[in-house]
């Protein structure tokens, strides 16, 4: 599966430093939610049996949190076994909750509010023998001050912090000791999210006197500006003096617990490999999957997400020198090299047009499904904005014994729809057999096919033969809508980006060292990727060299190129 990481986002600096994060755990539990139509693990409650299958995850657990839905409506007896195996365990009890007060003019029915009833939960967990020691309010500055649809409040962080502190008194008041933080959801609309929360916070810390134990960033993964955004938050939030967190988890489209438990890898490793550790750690979900929570040891439960952070970390370096890439593979953890790892070596232009490739995303046919849309979006339906340009030859889903089924240019747009948005209008015209789109960020473009009947609930490997230019990243996705018989139930998507090919891999000797000849590459500038994958017990690592071409002298670089010198970055790895 090619790489789809933009390359700019894969640069960024490691700023974020936390030795050994705080380890949260929030699995959702099994009470079945209307507004969603789904409810949670039915091996909820397993967890909480002195023998459950999760004694490494547990270990490394420092707080379990529960949702408002749970203690509202769970039995005493299940909330008892649940507070009492807590403490057995020495795990601290948090309770995500909102915060606000609603009136006759906003809030009802909007996520956040409902803070009238803090209190009253807070009693419910001690009458049943647990002990609060943490809420995490649910995003209180975005739902009050910048969210804007039906009910919208938009107050001033002002308000919104005093109406907040009415409640949070109240509780504190009874529970001197509960320790009070904050998640919100990042990107989002308006372009001025940032600086309203970092007013939010401040204004919190001068309503309640004294500031947020911690602030965790509930990511919008799709957004091709993620890693950039968290780097933007971690860095205000220094400033401000209280601890990042970052909830880790799957998409709300994946369709099993597998493929759940896959993005959340993803997710985790693209925030901790380009990044490093935040503050807190939260592995949550609130979505319908995962189901299966245990045993630790199935890949597909989400006690196994735990154990895999906690493998040894390890480092990656690079270099090229004489046409060939060099490096050294090491555990920061106790400094030993790692002798006999076998490095990924891949090539992806930084600059130009791109190279042609076929981009890969697998997943399962969700129930229901009715039929299928093939497409594109430019600069529309996402968090994104930015210059487009790229050719789409095809676009094929392999279900197995259910068949292949494709769509191509090969009638030009004969069949499909495309809208566009911009003055002048984006470029959308066949060249040969491939579709070329290119836009500028105020410029947008919807293609999809005809809705294609497919009615199997089966694995499928989504493919999209194209060539993305560089420039294209964050502008954009190709995608697989799944169509119910009259909405929409779910789509994936694969960003924009430029491929990433393999060129080779080689093996690191005793000492950890590995090297490898590079091909001709005749594409300029760009980037050299050498990966360790990673094993059961060891973190995965990456490092990176940009280079490029000036015409500095004759030396070439077994390209038969005379009249240049290869130049690149200094190396960066983790």
């Amino acid at each position: 599966m090619l790489s789809l990481k933009p390359i700019a986002a894969l640069l960024l600096p490691l700023i974020l430093t936390a030795a050994t994060p705080q380890i949260w755990f929030c699995p959702l539990d099994p009470l079945f939610r209307p507004e969603v139509n789904y409810g949670g693990s039915p091996e909820y409650m397993d967890l909480f049996n002195s023998t459950a299958p999760w004694t490494n995850a547990a270990s490394h657990t420092n707080v379990f949190k529960i949702y408002p839905q749970w203690i509202g409506s769970a039995t005493d007896a299940d909330l008892q076994i649940q507070f009492a195996d807590l403490i057995r365990r020495g795990m601290a009890l948090a309770l995500e909750y909102g915060v606000l007060t609603a009136s006759d003019q906003c809030g009802k029915g909007v996520e956040g509010f409902g803070g009238q009833t803090l209190l009253n939960a807070a009693l419910r967990i001690q009458k049943n023998g647990g002990t609060l020691r943490y809420v995490a309010m649910d995003e209180p500055i975005f739902f009050s001050t910048l969210y804007s649809g039906a009910n919208a409040c938009q107050w001033t962080v002002d308000q919104m912090a005093a109406n907040a502190a009415a409640n949070i008194r109240s509780l504190l008041a009874r529970f001197p000791d509960v320790i009070v933080g904050d998640i919100e959801p990042f990107p989002v609309s308006p372009a001025n999210w940032l600086s309203q929360y970092q007013a939010g916070v401040e204004a919190f810390r001068g309503a309640l006197g004294f500031p947020l134990a911690f602030f965790d960033a509930d990511v919008l993964w799709d957004s091709p500006t993620y890693l950039t955004d968290l780097a933007s938050v971690h860095k205000m939030l220094v400033s401000e003096g209280v601890p990042f967190g970052i909830i880790y988890n799957g998409n709300p489209y994946d369709t099993s617990d597998a493929q759940w438990i896959q993005s959340a890898t993803q997710h985790m490793l693209a925030a901790e490999l380009n990044l490093g550790s935040p503050d807190l750690v939260i592995f949550q979900s609130w979505h319908a999957y995962p189901k299966k929570l245990l045993p630790e040891s199935d890949s597909d439960a989400f006690t196994s997400l735990i154990g895999s952070y906690f493998r040894r970390r390890t480092r990656l370096l690079s270099f090229i020198r004489d046409s060939t890439v060099q490096g050294w593979l090491v555990s920061p953890d106790d400094g030993q090299s790692i002798a006999g790892a076998s490095i990924s070596i891949t090539f992806s232009p930084t600059g130009g047009s791109g190279v042609p490739a076929v981009y890969t995303l697998s997943g399962d046919v969700p129930a229901g499904t009715q039929s299928m849309v093939f497409g594109a979006r430019v600069n529309l339906e996402c968090n994104c904005s930015g210059t487009a340009d790229f050719l789409v030859s095809g676009f094929s889903l392999d279900a197995g014994s259910s068949g292949i089924t494709t769509r191509d240019f090969a009638n030009q747009l004969s069949g499909w729809h495309f809208s566009t948005t911009g003055s002048p209008a984006p470029l959308v015209q066949i060249e040969g057999a491939s579709l070329h789109i290119v836009a500028q960020p105020d410029q947008s473009v919807l293609l999809n096919s005809p809705p294609i009947p497919f009615t199997s609930a089966v694995p499928y490997t989504f493919r999209v033969n194209a060539q993305v230019a560089p420039e294209s990243s964050g502008s954009g996705y190709f995608t697989l809508v799944f169509l119910g018989a009259s909405t929409e139930i779910s789509r994936v998507r694969i960003p924009f980006a430029p491929a990433t090919l393999s060129i080779g891999s080689a093996t690191t000797g005793p000492d950890g060292n590995y090297e490898f000849p590079l091909p001709a590459i005749v594409s300029s500038p760009f980037q050299i990727q050498s990966t360790f994958a990673g094993t059961a017990g060891d973190w995965p690592a990456q490092s990176r060299v940009a280079c490029g071409r000036t015409p500095a002298d004759t030396r070439g670089f077994g390209d038969g190129t005379t009249g240049t010198a290869l130049e690149c970055a200094p190396p960066r790895g983790h």
